[in-house]
């Protein structure tokens, strides 16, 4: 099994920093970079049709910035989990 670097990712700053440094690592140590990502809309935003766009909305951008974040990586996978 090929070693690999884990790496979580959310909407903060030191999310973001931790997977430019994972991203790093990963590359000089030609390892596997593996991000996960838990998608959790909670209770009351699903409540409402007024919160869960945005909710949604917010949990796809995160995605979508840690995917274009990797472009280029040599080897990674994302791993996203919908709770």
């Amino acid at each position: 099994m090929k070693r690999s670097v884990i790496v979580g990712v959310d909407d903060t700053g030191d999310s973001r920093n931790a997977l430019a440094r994972a991203a790093e690592l990963a590359r000089a140590a030609s390892l596997t970079l593996v991000v996960v990502h838990v998608r959790h809309i909670p209770v009351l935003a699903e409540m409402s049709s007024m919160t869960i766009g945005p909710a949604r909305q917010n949990l796809d951008l995160i995605e979508a910035e840690a995917r274009r974040k990797l472009a280029g990586q040599q080897t990674w996978a994302f791993w996203c989990r919908r709770s």
